[in-house]
């Protein structure tokens, strides 16, 4: 048996893959809610293990996405400029630090490696 992935390993480590998008089956989807997990799944999909939304999930999968949902149904919302201003921030650090992940994964190829984190 580990003779058989050793060879299916080689083989698939010298394989080209060219894939296609298709807009209507993405590789990944956020299903047209950006949560938490939706998001994790995307960096363990690529290869990346990480924790940044540990800390803000709650506030990502039910207060961020209320509002969001209020204002794509066009309910009134009660967002005032500090409950903006306060989003707005964690938005871009959250975002900013998901870049650096993905850059820093694409600069070490760890989408090529198997497992994550290249294990």
């Amino acid at each position: 048996m580990h003779k058989k992935l050793l060879i299916l390993h080689k083989e698939l480590l010298t394989k080209r893959f060219i894939e296609k998008y298709d807009e209507n089956n993405p590789f990944i989807s956020t299903h047209s809610n950006p949560s938490s997990a939706e998001l994790e799944e995307i960096l363990e999909t690529i290869g990346i293990e990480s924790d940044i939304f540990e800390t803000k999930a709650t506030y990502i999968d039910s207060s961020l996405l209320e509002k969001r949902h209020k204002v794509v149904y066009g309910e009134r919302s009660d967002l005032d400029k500090e409950d903006f201003l306060t989003t707005f921030k964690i938005i871009i650090d959250l975002v900013e630090e998901y870049k650096t992940l993905l850059v820093n994964a694409a600069d070490n190829k760890i989408y090529m490696r198997g497992g994550v984190h290249g294990e």
